[in-house]
Order: structure tokens, then sequence, then C-alpha cells
């Protein structure tokens, strides 16, 4: 299984919730189960079919199914197009939790701008924010409550996250391997294959390669310890691990348009979702990086900055701000940002 090496986290959710998580650090973790019920009431997307499948062979292949039989205890199976697919029913109500994810590795797309400088960019598709938010379009967001209206909710510090979650659910009462973070792999499930019996439950890090772009990193409770399982179904499968406002925002939502992220150093940009007006001066340390990431990697003429020349005298009115107010310089020539 791959250790996480994610250095930005972000959910799609409602403000109330988003709010709460920052506030409280209140989670809601759902099932397998619920996932593959989702897909049937609803549709692909967030619901999947085949969530937590551990084997699949084509349904005339007797001699594989012989073989795969014991692969799981409590296994049952499904067929789906001539191709049967197996899971273990222990895993359909294993309480899990799901973010998007990115990795370093993620930044694959590298162009050059006019000064030679390297830019390491990935997108998140549109696709996926519909996929979290039922395909909800702008018009419609704005007639319902603000508190049920879409947003993300973006997790700046991962390591940390994951630690203060980890440490949290070890003060319940379970054990440091009960307790599984990982990246989510991705396969084409409908070519024959199987997940062998010592890494059960790691069908749950298995998803079929048409959600790949969902990069998805879960944290899943692998326990049979029945005063924890007792004491968090009581609940309704919520915790609230704590304050998590140090390091996590809420940011607007990407209804008709990619999100456009940018790796420079140690920091991460991104294109914001939609125009905004302040004064400079206003913005957070974020936002002003944000704006950096659009006015290099997006054409802006559309919000009337025309020339190189206007660009740079703005990037370099941003960088003035961060120094003054965040501590904050912008190596280009490294392609790095500097706190000191």
């Amino acid at each position: 299984m791959k250790q996480p090496n994610i250095i930005n986290l972000f959910r799609c959710t409602e403000r109330q919730y988003a709010k709460s998580f920052c506030e409280t650090g209140n989670m809601k973790f759902n099932t397998p189960g619920y996932w593959i019920e989702l897909e049937k009431e609803e549709g692909k997307g967030r619901g999947d079919l085949l969530e937590g499948v551990c084997a699949s062979f084509h349904k005339d292949d007797i001699p594989m199914l012989a073989q795969l039989r014991d692969i799981r205890e409590n296994i049952c199976g499904e067929t789906i197009n001539n191709i049967t697919y197996l899971r273990s029913k222990d895993i359909l109500e294993l309480p899990s939790y799901c973010f998007f994810g990115l990795d370093v590795k993620d930044f694959s797309d590298i162009s050059i701008d006019e000064e030679g400088i390297k830019h390491y960019t990935t997108t998140v598709t549109q696709q996926y924010f519909k996929d979290f938010s039922d395909n909800t379009t702008k018009e419609i967001a704005k007639e319902l409550p603000v508190h049920k209206q879409p947003v993300l909710v973006i997790i700046t510090n991962p390591n940390e996250f994951f630690k203060r979650i980890t440490d949290y659910l070890i003060k319940l009462g379970l054990k440091r391997e009960e307790i599984l973070i990982n990246p989510v792999e991705y396969m084409d499930k409908s070519q024959g294959f199987y997940s062998p019996k010592e890494v059960y439950p790691g069908e749950l890090f298995l998803k079929d390669i048409s959600f790949e772009y969902q990069k998805e990193v879960r944290v899943v409770i692998n326990t049979k310890n029945k005063k924890v399982i007792k004491q968090i179904s009581a609940k309704n499968n919520i915790i609230d691990i704590g304050n998590l406002s140090d390091i996590t925002h809420i940011e607007e939502f990407y209804y008709d348009k990619d999100m456009l992220m940018e790796k420079r150093g140690n920091s991460l940009l991104y294109v914001l979702s939609e125009p905004k007006t302040y004064p400079l001066e206003d913005l957070g340390k974020e936002e002003l990086l944000g704006l950096v990431c659009q006015i290099t990697n997006e054409d802006v003429r559309k919000y009337g900055v025309e020339t190189d020349e206007q660009k740079r005298d703005i990037i370099k009115e941003i960088e003035e701000i961060l120094r003054i107010k965040h501590n904050m310089v912008i190596l280009w020539e490294e392609n790095v940002v500097m706190q000191y």
C-alpha cells in the first residue's frame, strides 16, 4: 500500500458542514455499503457499484471462481456485463471518510513563461465538482439558503491533519494499525484482478479507473473493537476531533470552471473560482498567492490586464504586500515561496 505523500487536501460539502469541520473537526463517516446504494439511487459519481470489490473475472471462468472463493471471509458476488465481482460482506460497514488529495507527482504539467521560469501545475476537473455538488449550477445554488450552498473546505497541512485524527481515534480506543490513511489507486476492474487476502481491507483503496479524476484519499477504520464501534455508531458515525481553523479555510465553489493549481516550492497556488474585487492589502496570503497563479498561468485580458508590463506591475505590488504583511518572498528563479 502506498504511504501518504499528500501536500493538499480538500473536500466539497455544504457551507454548514465546512464551517463545523473547521471549527470543531466535525466529520461524518460513511460506509462502502452506503456508496454502493448511492450509485443505484443517484447514479455514478459519489456512488460506486464496485466499491470494495476484491476480485473480478469473466462469469464463465469457473476455475477462477473456485480459486478465488476463499480470498475473503463472507464472500459474495455480483455479475455486471458478464463480469463477476467479488467482495467481502465484512467491508460494507467499515467507517470511511474521503478527500480529494494531491501528491507532489500530480504536478506534472510543466510550462515555461516568457522569462524562462518553469511552472508545475495540475488541474482539478469540473467533473469532480459536479459529482460532489449533485450537479448544482451557480444559478440553483444562489437560490439555496447560504448554509446549504456548496463550498470547498481546504486543508493546508495534511500531515498535521492526519496526526490529529489519528491521535483522536487512538484516544477513543483504536490501535494505530486499525487506522488506515492512504491515497486510492485506480485500475480497470473489468479486467480480471484480485486483491491478496493478506492486504484486507486494501480493496477500499482500489477504485475503478473511471474515477481516477477524483484523486481520492481515504481514512478507514478497520476494527472489531465493539466498544469503539458502538461509541462511533451511537453518534451516527460523527466525530469531533477538535478545532482545525489553523490548518483549514473555506473557498467558494467551482461551478463552471476547472481549478488550476500550481506548486511553487513548498507553497500551493490556485486560481480563484470567480473574480473578486478587493484592495490587494485586504487579501490574505492564500488569496494573494492565488492571484499570482492566475496572472502567470491564465489569460487575464478579460479582467483588464492587457500587457505583460501590467502583469509585472500587479505581481510586483503583490510581492511587496507579501513581504511586508506576511514575511514571504517569491524566489522566481528557484520557483519557491519562502517565509522568513
